[in-house]
């Protein structure tokens, strides 16, 4: 896939595609943090473990929105249909648009949550091992 397919997959996903790009890179942004939190020890009073379960929590989120945005693109889809009916003009493209969105808006959202539970895994091994030597 070259980039112009990706920015056009994007734009394809609809009004819920800002708001799950922006929970990857919050996800993202809390894994280092929380990685170089762990590494460096610097805040002893602090437990890094809040921000490895942040990353948890933001990576929990985008399913979530992956699922309303699904609920959004069949009631386009279904919404589209009906005006059709109505004007004898249905065809398989106009269907086929509400359903392209809510899918690729679900399946983005899966991957930051696959994504984020990864990291979550990694930095709670990580953790742990590095407590449990000290």
């Amino acid at each position: 896939m070259n980039q112009n397919s990706l920015i056009l997959l994007f734009e394809r996903g609809g009004v819920f595609m800002l708001p799950l790009l922006i929970i990857a890179i919050i996800v993202i942004l809390l894994a280092g943090k929380s990685f170089f939190d762990i590494i460096s020890q610097k805040s002893k009073n602090k437990s890094p473990v809040t921000g490895i379960n942040a990353v948890f929590l933001f990576s929990g989120t985008a399913p979530l929105i992956g699922i309303i945005s699904w609920f959004w693109g069949f009631f386009i889809a279904t919404t589209t249909i009906t005006t059709s009916m109505l004007q004898n003009d249905i065809s398989g493209g106009i269907i086929c648009d509400g359903l392209e969105q809510s899918l690729i808006t679900i399946i983005f959202g899966f991957w930051i949550f696959l994504i984020g539970i990864i990291l979550w895994f990694i930095l709670h091994a990580i953790n742990n091992k590095l407590t449990e030597s000290s």
